[in-house]
């Protein structure tokens, strides 16, 4: 056990424990529901299309409502916040469930339910990520963030493969059945932690507006805050769209099919857990200008790699190492945030971050999308991934130039 706590230190804090430890059945449930829900739309309408629309109606409320959603975490007590919001995601998943499993279900219900989904998401991402610096100790704040990013890769390898399982013996009904269920010890978590987690009420103006002006203002002049969200935009948008070009990749390039497609998802989750565990093991305190743009530049490098190679070993080595940088440069940014940001402007800010790394999700969709469309498979993945360098580095000039003006610049 004191191995275990030197290697993980954020495991020492009591609530943070019960946190991480409740995370583990809901991140799982989420990944079992995520994985149904995309089968269950593509068995009622075998539909490209419609498939696609089911994640502008996920993601689509968070472009739309995360900057007045931050606002709502700064002002209530985040525990209250995930008390609702993990209730919520309870009821979609047992709603689907009765849906499916009384054969009432259409693509109609599912959508809205999905829109229901992305509006309690909107709330709950900022308000979750925001609470972590209540439960731990700062100098622990980055192994608690790796230690959330290794909990999440985790499941996005164990849960679909279980969904794969019960939904080929029992139907994708009792998928979200579960997946309600499992909210149960994070709600019975969260409604007994004493921490409130609640933000500063000195410098609220109680108007709303005025507020989300405040977090916009304070993400523009803080160099680390707004040269990190900036990044994040960049390599969000032109670069982590593996959902769009990892399937055509594997098919078109590799010429592997349905099984190419798992293998270089599943590299691309090796290396992403590589990263969480090396993150949360040997990474302390703030990371520096180096780290975070240096991550986002081999995660570009990493994408152009891949775009390059048609032989199957290389292309799951250069899946390896996306997923590693993807991660190593989202941990960071993360972490860089939260310690960058006053407390009572928190839940702003990290609204912007999921608006930035969540609500950015169609858009750069669309792009990715439309460069294979134009240029073919390889050529348009490439094109992605010259495109982040070509927007990072203008901005990597900004920022080194004004850390010479000022070497304490990147660290306030």
């Amino acid at each position: 056990m004191d191995l275990l706590y030197r290697m993980f230190p954020a495991l020492t804090q009591p609530y943070y424990r019960q946190f991480w430890c409740s995370q583990w059945l809901a991140l799982i449930g989420l990944w079992m529901q995520v994985t149904a829900q995309q089968w269950l739309v593509y068995s009622l309408t075998g539909s490209a299309l419609l498939l696609g629309l089911l994640g502008v109606a996920q993601f689509g409320p968070i472009m739309l409502f995360s900057l007045p959603a931050g606002v709502f975490v700064d002002r209530i007590p985040k525990r209250t916040l995930l008390r609702w919001t993990q209730t919520g995601f309870m009821l979609q998943a047992f709603a689907l469930a009765a849906l499916v499993l009384t054969e009432s279900v259409n693509f109609y219900n599912v959508l809205a339910l999905a829109f229901i989904y992305g509006c309690i998401q909107t709330v709950d991402t900022p308000a979750r990520q925001s609470f972590i610096p209540d439960l731990v100790k700062t100098e622990y704040l980055r192994n608690a963030i790796s230690m959330n990013s290794a909990n999440f890769n985790v499941a996005r390898m164990i849960g679909p493969a279980l969904a794969a399982v019960i939904a080929a013996a029992y139907g994708t009904g009792w998928l979200f059945f579960i997946n309600g269920l499992c909210m149960i010890p994070v709600l019975y978590v969260y409604w007994h932690l004493p921490v409130e987690g609640r933000a500063p009420e000195t410098t609220q103006t109680h108007r709303f507006l005025d507020e989300i002006r405040g977090g916009l203002r304070y993400a523009a002049q803080n160099l680390p805050v707004m040269s990190s969200l900036v990044a994040l935009a960049i390599v969000s948008v032109m670069s982590m769209n593996q959902s769009v070009f990892a399937p055509l990749y594997a098919d078109q390039v590799l010429h592997k099919g349905i099984a190419g497609f798992g293998m270089i998802t599943s590299a691309m989750g090796v290396g992403s857990f590589t990263a969480a565990i090396l993150s949360a093991t040997s990474a302390k305190g703030r990371p520096s200008a180096r780290l975070v743009f240096g991550s986002g530049i081999l995660t570009a490098l990493a994408l152009i790699a891949l775009s390059l190679t048609s032989t199957y070993e290389l292309a799951l080595l250069a899946c390896v190492l996306f997923g590693f940088f993807c991660l190593t440069f989202v941990i960071n940014v993360n972490t860089l945030l939260q310690i960058s940001t006053a407390p009572e402007l928190r839940g702003r800010i990290l609204s912007i971050y999921s608006f930035v790394f969540l609500g950015a999700t169609p858009l750069g969709n669309l792009i990715t999308g439309t460069a294979i469309e134009l240029l073919g498979t390889a050529h348009g993945i490439l094109c992605c991934g010259v495109l982040t360098l070509l927007f990072l580095l203008p901005l990597l000039h900004y920022v080194y130039h004004r850390i010479r003006r000022n070497p304490d610049a990147f660290s306030q």
